[in-house]
């Protein structure tokens, strides 16, 4: 997504398409969106202040929904020469604290979208995803380890 509007608006050959659809999980939906700073709270959510909470923004149900989605939209103001991009969550325009009625201009949107973009893959790699998989595959032969032991002391 980064990559595609920076060709477009470097005016370089960007794809032939107007439109690119990424899908992915819910887990990763939410880290997406966590990265960018959708939905962030000004105060942690704790127990002890979660009726204080009640109108907090990070709300599962409305941010990730079965069939959530994220569109951003990259507009070429004619009248002021620039580009903006604009977030919709779930067909909700996103309000950045740095954009007016949810049109951002595309430095700020570069800022916030250019370290994801360049560094998430590598970080996901190196600090979660390839030790995660390696446990979920020891997790079945534990499992099938102790019901082999169970089942030979039943026998």
């Amino acid at each position: 997504m980064y990559e595609m509007m920076k060709k477009v608006v470097n005016g370089e050959p960007a794809d032939a398409y107007k439109v690119s659809h990424y899908f992915t999980h819910s887990t990763q939906f939410l880290r997406f969106l966590t990265a960018l700073g959708i939905a962030k709270d000004n105060m942690q959510l704790t127990a002890d202040n979660y009726y204080q909470q009640r109108n907090r923004q990070w709300k599962l149900s409305v941010i990730d929904p079965f069939g959530a989605n994220l569109v951003a939209v990259l507009y070429k103001c004619q009248r002021e020469n620039k580009y903006k991009v604009m977030f919709l969550l779930n067909e909700v325009p996103v309000n950045f604290p740095q954009c007016s009625v949810g049109l951002c201009d595309w430095d700020v949107v570069e800022q916030k979208i250019r370290p994801v973009a360049e560094y998430c893959n590598r970080d996901y790699c190196e600090r979660g995803g390839s030790s995660t998989l390696y446990s979920f595959k020891i997790v079945p032969l534990l499992i099938l380890a102790l019901s082999t032991t169970k089942l030979k002391q039943i026998l």
